[in-house]
């Protein structure tokens, strides 16, 4: 009988450490889905954050592309400005040309008046002097 004993003894301890051994598998188990859960939990956050930063570069390229439009526009304006200051240049050029040009005339014109009144002068200080030549016979 007490050998009967001693194996009820050893089937209960034994029966008390397979327990144990379950109730430790138990445990790591819950251990294992706390830290998948823990893992997941934290996959999410590290997914939400990424994706937060996704749209604030997003909304960075946008406004770019916006400032980059604005820019453009303002060069595109700034170059039709300059194309019409040069045209209004080159229109003034030709003004002063044209007026270099009128103004050379009106001296050439002027230059050949003085010419022709030195000739009729001339011409009626000969005239007088005849005259004078004339009457003194």
């Amino acid at each position: 009988a007490t050998a009967d004993v001693a194996a009820a003894a050893a089937a209960a301890d034994a029966a008390r450490v397979e327990a144990s051994v379950a109730h430790l598998r138990a445990h790591d188990a819950d251990t294992s889905r706390d830290k998948q859960a823990a893992a997941l939990e934290l996959a999410e956050a590290r997914a939400a954050a990424a994706e937060e930063r996704a749209d604030r570069a997003a909304q960075y390229v946008e406004e770019a592309q916006e400032e980059i439009v604005r820019q453009t526009l303002a060069a595109s304006e700034a170059s039709t400005q300059a194309t019409a200051a040069m045209h209004q240049q080159e229109v003034l050029l030709q003004r002063c040309r044209e007026a270099e040009l009128r103004a050379a005339a009106a001296a050439k014109t002027a230059e050949a008046a003085v010419v022709e009144q030195r000739v009729e002068e001339k011409s009626t200080t000969e005239a007088a002097a005849a005259a004078a030549v004339a009457a003194a016979e």
